[in-house]
């Protein structure tokens, strides 16, 4: 008896780690936000950047390898930097509906305050890895944050 509870165990914890991203299921993560309800391409499926003040942005794509989706990610591009705490919460609310929906994961307090710093760091969650990724823009006009979940 204590045998087969130990493997419904083990079976109910390996399945909150073992999500599998399917491409019409991924479009749809983030239906639930406006404006970042995705549209399927063959390579995946994308959203038209959401403006979020007068120039700051978010989109959403996702990545296929063959048949299955292997990358989600949001991007944010922050033009008024002025106006930053303001677009990184809704790049911080979009994350988490995505992680939640997709891999149903809600995100710890260091990838919280990475993604509202702008921070590039990634961290494993089963057969993903979580990263934030931050990159400077030659031109000086601004930053984009990007956060994805990547299947292994």
């Amino acid at each position: 008896m204590k045998r087969i509870y130990l493997t419904f165990l083990a079976l109910i914890i390996g399945s909150n780690l073992c999500f599998a991203f399917n491409n019409e299921s991924a479009c749809k993560y983030l239906s639930s936000i406006n404006g970042l309800a995705g549209i399927k391409d063959n390579s995946g499926c994308y959203t038209p950047y959401k403006l979020l003040d007068n120039k700051s942005n978010m989109a959403y794509y996702t990545e296929r390898n063959g048949a299955t989706t292997n990358k989600i990610y949001l991007v944010l591009n922050v033009y008024n930097t002025s106006n930053k705490t303001s677009v990184h919460n809704s790049l911080l609310q979009a994350s988490k509906v995505l992680a939640k929906n997709s891999i149903n994961y809600e995100l710890n307090d260091n990838i919280v305050n990475a993604i509202k710093v702008g921070k590039s760091a990634n961290w494993k969650y089963g057969k993903y890895t979580i990263e934030t990724k931050r990159e400077d823009w030659r031109t000086n006009l601004g930053y984009e944050v990007h956060f994805a979940i990547i299947e292994r």
